[in-house]
């Protein structure tokens, strides 16, 4: 990988492979407390 590639990759934030978090109106706040919970997990481990 070339210095460029590599400078780009952190710039653009192309190594989070985790979409935005999606809240879910139509869940309890206990259920989008554990959706949300899981996505930071996800994100934290790649």
């Amino acid at each position: 990988m070339t210095p460029e590639e590599k400078k780009e990759i952190l710039e653009t934030y192309k190594w989070i492979k985790v979409k935005p978090y999606q809240l879910d109106e139509s869940k309890s706040w206990e259920e989008r407390y554990q959706d949300l919970d899981k996505h930071h997990w996800r994100k934290l481990i790649f």
